[in-house]
This record gives structure tokens, sequence and C-alpha cells, in this order.
């Protein structure tokens, strides 16, 4: 028997999973055929396919494949290192090795000089196009799955069973680029040209691909088609197939496992995300033991996504530090908008910003080279031919081109818009954290000045009557610091809390009622004039939090016995709502800088203290309710404010 018969039956062992019948045969060509001849490498080659298919190890068939790269070079002829540095290639991106995996391609392309290697330009033009379509290059990876597309019709390859796999490549990446009509006319396209011999193996891996591309443009009822396209043609596949089974083909695994993770991705488009996180967890144990790195991220990234939703943050953090140890790469498919938002979530805006300066600069540089390489790629394409297909490159270049332009000013625009936004959103914390500091100082210092008084024995006051005080003002501050941090975290998180009809008389009781205990010590009243059925349309907390800063510095300035009154004007276009104390008051140069950020706070009558910033948030607060402040002030005459709400607006 020849061997290229020899050979011919390793592959249908290969085809039919004889695992044991392929060892057997095996052994005996090895020992026939030794290193470093031409047959030996082919059998170094047919081994490696056979593990894939057979076992699935990505870290085994490493090892494997490692031991024979210094024959596989000395020796090996021109077709058989680029097939050997392809599967290197593919072994190291499944591995998640990036860096690595780019290199043995383009060990793998600089071996295709000859007339016998022409017919593998495409496929490994293709396999680097999957690593920076990885690494979100994607105009990289379109330049080189263009380049496949251009051979693959050179070289009559268009028939080939690997071709549908560039044609779907390429909608994948057109899908990355937000592109989606051309994404599925390429899947189409790639479901055309599947023989029927492999229409069931394959169309289930592009049913998930469209099922993907109609997520992404929000069609959940056209992906639902796809994924139920997917359900039917897999069970034809494979009718019997269960996770459960020790012993099942690699590639009915990985469809099932993607299938998994875009029907998370469906549920996650109808908000569902505690369904899809289950959905996901309900079988993370056999990706992680069963599946490459690759994948593996895939579903870390989903389960993030979920976790995010659903303000699980410690889970994202969890599976942020579990794809790190993946991949080396930091700017690996979506791990950086990830990371971005985890960091904003939690408050870290530091953190945050330098992600997002980072991976900006990174696409940017990114779609500069491929400005440069299109560029290069043209004068070849030309130089190499004059034929229509020449002709058709250089036309689809420059398609290229304009596009790239366009992207360039649209991320540079975006780069600039997202620096913008984390700088606001960072200011806005820190004002967060300011009102929430600003507003439960005053309420402690309270219960601080409370518990000195027990175990005073010339102290009027009883224990018990002093602890029952400092119960009240405990449960009132706990509340009002609830009632913050939820605000605060909305805010943070983007959230806009809607308006509602408040009734401004109970709004001044509670604040009343708040400061109960600081008005009876101080001797202070306050006259709540307003209108029992005076209304206003706001957001609450806000309005709560303008009214008690007021109170609290109309308080700090009183005197003893001294009188507060809270009154209100309107008429059909603005309610005007006046806090007057009768205090200490101020210059009114001081009051008309009063909304500014200073340090030199007016301490008040019984030595309260201050940072100047109440009434800086004031102001911003009121702003945000489309209203304006003023404050009128004399000294030794007291101070007024008056709030100005434009009710066309409420």
């Amino acid at each position: 028997m020849s061997f290229k018969q020899e050979k011919k039956e390793l592959k249908q062992y290969i085809a039919t999973q004889d695992k044991s019948a392929f060892k057997n045969l095996m052994l005996e060509l090895k020992s026939k055929y030794t290193l470093p001849s031409k047959e030996g490498i082919d059998l170094i080659l047919l081994q490696l396919h056979s593990d894939f298919v057979f076992t699935y190890d990505f870290k085994s068939l490493e090892i494997t494949a490692e031991k024979s790269i210094d024959i596989v070079r000395d020796f090996g002829e021109q077709e058989q290192k680029v097939r050997f540095f392809s599967n290197l290639g593919i072994i190291k991106s499944q591995l998640s090795k990036l860096d690595e995996s780019l290199h043995y391609y383009q060990e793998a392309l600089r071996n295709c000089t000859s007339e016998d290697t022409n017919e593998l330009l495409m496929d490994v033009h293709s396999n680097i196009a999957v690593i920076y379509k990885n690494r979100a290059e994607y105009r990289k990876a379109l330049w080189h799955l263009m380049q496949a597309y251009t051979f693959s019709n050179k070289y009559n390859q268009d028939e080939s069973p690997l071709f549908y796999r560039i044609l779907t490549n390429i909608g994948v990446t057109y899908m990355a680029l937000s592109n989606f009509d051309q994404a599925i006319h390429y899947f189409l396209m790639a479901i055309d040209t599947i023989s029927e011999p492999d229409k069931s193996k394959l169309l289930p891996l592009i049913f998930n691909n469209l099922a993907s591309c109609h997520i992404l443009m929000n069609e959940p009822e056209n992906a639902k088609e796809y994924l139920d396209r997917f359900d039917k043609q897999f069970n034809e596949l494979q009718p019997n197939f269960k996770l459960s089974e020790t012993s099942i083909n690699s590639y009915y695994l990985h469809y099932s496992f993607a299938n998994t993770r875009i029907k998370s991705s469906y549920l996650y488009t109808l908000e569902k995300y505690q369904e899809a996180l289950d959905l996901l967890m309900s079988v993370l144990e056999l990706v992680e033991s069963k599946e490459s790195n690759h994948e593996r991220l895939n579903f870390y990234q989903m389960i993030m996504s979920c976790s995010m939703k659903l303000e699980d943050y410690d889970t994202v953090k969890k599976y942020l530090d579990l794809s790190d140890t993946l991949t080396d790469d930091k700017f690996h498919m979506n791990l950086p908008d990830l990371r971005i938002s985890y960091y904003k979530a939690i408050g870290e805006f530091e953190q945050a910003l330098e992600w997002s300066t980072n991976y900006n600069e990174f696409l940017k540089k990114s779609r500069t080279d491929a400005y440069a390489t299109s560029i290069e790629d043209i004068n070849s394409t030309l130089n190499e031919s004059n034929d229509s297909i020449a002709l058709s490159a250089y036309q689809e270049k420059l398609n290229e081109l304009k596009y790239l332009n366009y992207e360039l000013a649209h991320d540079k625009a975006l780069l600039i818009n997202n620096l913008a936004n984390l700088k606001e959103e960072k200011s806005i914390r820190d004002k967060l954290i300011s009102i929430i500091t600003h507003d439960i100082r005053g309420p402690m210092g309270i219960v601080d000045q409370m518990l000195q008084l027990i175990d005073k024995p010339d102290d009027f006051y009883h224990d018990d009557v002093v602890l029952i005080n400092i119960k009240e003002t405990v449960s009132k501050t706990y509340k009002l610091t609830e009632d913050l941090v939820g605000w605060s975290k909305e805010v943070i998180s983007g959230l806009e809390r809607s308006k509602e009809e408040i009734y401004l008389f109970d709004c001044f009781e509670e604040i009343i009622n708040f400061f109960k205990k600081r008005l009876k010590d101080k001797g202070v009243f306050i006259e709540n004039s307003i209108a029992s059925n005076s209304t206003i349309t706001a957001e609450y907390i806000s309005l709560k939090t303008i009214f008690r800063n007021i109170v609290q510095n109309a308080i700090k300035y009183s005197t003893e016995s001294g009188k507060i009154v809270v009154s209100e004007e309107r008429d059909v276009q603005s309610l005007i709502l006046t806090i007057k104390d009768s205090g200490v008051g101020m210059p009114q140069e001081k009051a008309d800088t009063i909304f500014e950020l200073v340090s030199d706070s007016i301490i008040g009558t019984a030595n309260e203290k201050g940072v100047g910033m109440g009434m800086v948030l004031v102001k911003e607060l009121v702003n945000k309710q489309s209203g304006s402040i003023q404050c009128f002030s004399e000294v030794g005459k007291g101070t007024r404010f008056e709030i100005t709400f434009p009710l066309g607006n409420n």
C-alpha cells in the first residue's frame, strides 16, 4: 500500500471517529516512516489533526506541536511548513496567546512562495484575520479576510469546504464594525456555498451567527427565528446529544456552547438578565473543562454583562480577574468596555478614565495602521496583476479607505466625548459625596453632643431621655443616608429619577421634624406659612436636599429665640419660595458670593462649623430643577433665600 493510500486511510479513521484504528495504524506508520522524512512530517500533521478532533484539548496539542517545531522548520517542505505553522497558530489562538499565534501565522505566510502553497494563502490570511478580530483590530481583520476572498477566487477555491468559513468571518467582522447589512449578506452567501453533504454540519454555526447579528440589531424576533432554526438543524444532526455524556464529538459540543451563549444574549436583549445568567452558569463548569480559552472568555464576558445589569459587582470583578489569567491581551475583544463600565459603577473614575484613554489610543493606532496597510496593498495588488480580480481588489481598497477615513474622524470625536463624560462623572461623584457628607455631619454632631451628656451627674437630662433623643436622631439620619446613597447610585449610573407631585407644606414639615432637636436646643421657631394644598412637580430627593441645606443654614445663623419663616408666592408662570431667618445676617457682598466655593465659611451662632460647600451644591441642584436661587442679607437683620421654579416646565 502506498503512503498516499495510508494517509487516506488515516483521514478516514479521523472522519469516522475511529480512534483505536487510527492509533494502531499511526504506530505502525511511525515505525515505518522515521523522521526527518517527508512522510514522517506528514504523520506529525495528521497526528495534530486527530488530536484536535478526538480530544479538543489545546494544552496537550500545544505540547505535541512544540516538540516538532525544529524538525519541521529544518526539514519540512514549504507546504508542510505552511500547514504546520498554521495549525500551531490555531492552537495558540485557542489558548488566547494571540501574539504567539500571530507570529506562527506570519511564519506560515512567509513560506507561501511557491505554486504548491498558493492554495493555502486563503486559509493563512483567514486565520490571521481571526487574531486581529479577537484583538478588536477589525479593519486589519477585514483586510486579511478580503485577501483570503481574493485568493479563493484567483485559485478557484470558491468551491472549497473552507470557503464558507471566510465568508462567515467576513460577516462576523462586519458585525463587529456595526455594518449589519453587510454581515447578513456574507452570512447568507456562506450558506449558499456549503455543499449538500456538509449543510447539516455547518448550518448550525451560521444560524448562530445570524442570530447574533439580529440580537445586535435589536431585532429579537428575527434572532429567535434563527435560534429555532439552529435547534431544528442541530437536533437533526445529533438527535440524542446530551451535555452530560462524557464522550461527545467536539464539534457538537462547541456548537452547543456557542448556542447557549447566544441564547443568553437573546435573553439579555429582552432584559431577562437573571434568566440569561442562569443559562450561562448551567453549563459554565463544562465550558471551563472542555472549551478553549477563547470560548471561555466569551462566556465570562457575557456573565459580566449580565452581572453589571444586576449590580453584582463582586461577580464582575471575579470574572475580570479570571479573564486576565486566560489572555495577556488587555484589549481582548470587549474586555476594555466591561472594565471601564465596572470602574464607573464602583466609583473608580480615575481607573475608568485611564482605561478609556488607553483603549481609545489603541483603537486610534490600529485604524491608522490599517489605513497605511491599505495604501500599501493597493500598490502591491496592482503590481501583481492587471486582471479583473486585481481591479476588484483595488475598488474594495478604495471603499475601505473611504470608510476608514470616516471611522478615524468618528473615533476622534468619540475619544473626546468619552474623556469629557468620564471627567464629568468624576465631578458628579465628588459632588454627591460632598452632599452626603454635608447632610449627615450635622445630625451626627448632635448625637456626639448627646452622648457626652450621659453619666454627667450635674446635667439636666436623664440618661433615658438622652438615649431616646439619640435613637430618634440616628433613625432619621439612617433614613436620610439611605435616601441619599440610593439617589447617588442612580445619578452615578446615569439614571434619571422621574419627577413627581410634591406637597410643599408636608415637605417642609418633614424637614422641621428632622431638625426638631436642634431647634429645641437653640430655641429657634420655624413658621411654615405654605398652604397645605400647594404642590410642585420636581425630583423629590433633590428638592428635599435643597430645602434641608437652606433650613440648616438658617438654624446655624439664628440667635436664641430666633424665628425662621417659610412662605410662597405664585403666579401662572412661576413659584417663588422664600426662607427667611432673623439671624446675624451678613454683608450683601458676602451674600453675593455664597453660591461660590470658598474656604472662609462663617462660624454659626453656637460655634457650628461648615466647609462652604452646602450652598454651592444647593445652587447646582436648583439649576437641575430648571430653577434659580438668590440670597439677600443685612448684618444684624437676617438672611432671605428666594428660590424660583418655572411652573410651565412642571
